[in-house]
């Protein structure tokens, strides 16, 4: 694995060190206006000029308005936006114009995954053991400016599996708490639909503070609690579960577009600590006992790095290039794995959204070849394993939602202890 363990170290390397590279300077442009267009409440045009931190009577380069634009389009509530400069009062002044295609009050989500399971280590003289599966996920969720700064949202999200579970969510988010282009944000969620689950919870908040440029940091804690009873042949078993944990990422980003990525690069590091409780109870028969209490905690921490680069390669066709890292550590376990991966993306936009055109959407088909190596090691035994991804996917965005259809064969390079 250390030759492939290097790889996306190398190119990680060499993405920060061109993060904020600039051959020549850019002309700048003295803004002396900024308007948005395409929102009708303020509170949402005013969430917009905070996030793209630009400042009335500033100067900027191309670049940097760019930069803002595309800091906008990463909102919850907008699809596409797009800038173009005016003539302002005075010579050498400008108007920036951002045009805004903000989405549904309503809106949906659909995915369809699809998987071949190809593995050789436990093919034997009968049927193979290779193994078509899928998946399908439908979300519906609903957005409401609360006021100046702050919104509400909440979804309901349906999956296509076993247990037919559910999730819901509802959450509030207020932008600008601590200076142009942060926000803190909370949420509650629950499942529903699990015939052993007696009762779950999770509340989660984040925190995100811009840096300089285009980094920003983000600070995230959670808290999960489960409720699960089993039975069977008269007795029934439970499991209560309770999690904390919290993380601090810092990130890169001067993507063009949060899903259909053309140009830029996105770079995320994290570090997060997580401690579990759990208690299994179980009762055999009838005597009013439990006949078997376990306990067990499970203090645990993680460190991971990831990236990706697009280039345009055509004006419907870009290439990228993605790899990461991470590590992961128990206490009480005494065990801990490590991955890396390194991929190649390939995306072609059938159709663009253009605002002013009204072409109604978005459709992208998108390809990624991966290669995933990872290793557990414990006490009792080591596993590495090297796994490569083809996975070919059909996206379709517009101001109603986003829709996903994926399909992803899967091959087990080597496997073994």
């Amino acid at each position: 694995m250390g030759r492939l363990a290097r790889a996306p170290l190398l190119a990680l390397a060499l993405l920060l060190f061109c993060a904020d590279a600039r051959a020549d300077e850019p002309p700048t442009f003295l803004i002396e206006r900024v308007v948005v267009e395409g929102l009708e409440r303020e509170s949402a045009r005013q969430i917009v000029l905070s996030e793209s931190r630009l400042v009335e009577g500033g100067t900027y380069s191309e670049p940097q308005l760019r930069d803002a634009v595309s800091r906008v389009k990463r909102l919850p509530f907008v699809v596409d936006a797009n800038m173009a400069l005016r003539k302002g009062s005075e010579r050498g002044a400008y108007e920036l114009l951002i045009t805004v295609e903000a989405a549904k009050p309503v809106a949906f989500a659909l995915d369809v995954d699809g998987f071949y399971f190809d593995r050789p280590h436990l093919r034997d003289d009968g049927p193979n053991d290779d193994e078509i599966a899928g998946g399908a996920a439908f979300t519906v969720s609903a957005r409401k400016f609360v006021g100046a700064h702050g919104l509400l949202f909440g979804s309901v999200q349906a999956f296509d599996d076993d247990l037919g579970v559910g999730t819901f969510q509802l959450g509030y988010t207020r932008y600008g708490l601590f200076g142009a282009g942060s926000y803190a944000s909370g949420a509650l969620s629950s499942a529903v639909g699990d015939r052993y689950d007696k009762g779950n919870l999770q509340a989660s908040a984040q925190l995100g503070i811009p840096l300089t440029g285009n980094h920003a940091l983000r600070a995230s804690a959670a808290w999960t609690s489960i409720e699960s009873r089993f039975g069977s042949y008269g007795g029934y078993s439970e499991v209560q579960l309770e999690e904390w944990g919290g993380g601090l990422e810092w990130i890169y980003d001067s993507t063009d577009d949060p899903l259909f990525a053309t140009s830029g690069r996105r770079i995320t590091g994290t570090g997060g600590y997580a401690s579990r409780r759990q208690t299994h109870r179980m009762r055999a028969g009838g005597n009013g006992e439990f006949d078997f209490d376990q306990r067990f905690s499970d203090d645990s921490w993680l460190l991971s790095v990831q990236g990706r680069q697009y280039w345009p390669v055509t004006p419907k066709q870009s290439l990228g290039l993605g790899a990461g890292a991470g590590h992961s550590e128990s206490f009480d376990v005494t065990g801990g794995s490590t991955g890396v991966y390194v991929e190649a993306i390939h995306a072609f936009n059938v159709w663009d959204f253009a605002i002013r055109e009204r072409r109604g959407g978005d459709l992208r088909l998108e390809t990624v070849a991966r290669v995933d190596s990872s290793r557990y090691s414990s006490d009792s035994f080591d596993y590495d394993a090297l796994d490569g991804q083809l996975r070919t996917s059909l996206l379709f965005r517009n101001a109603w939602g986003v829709y996903r259809l994926s399909f992803s064969y899967v091959a087990e390079l080597e496997g073994g202890r």
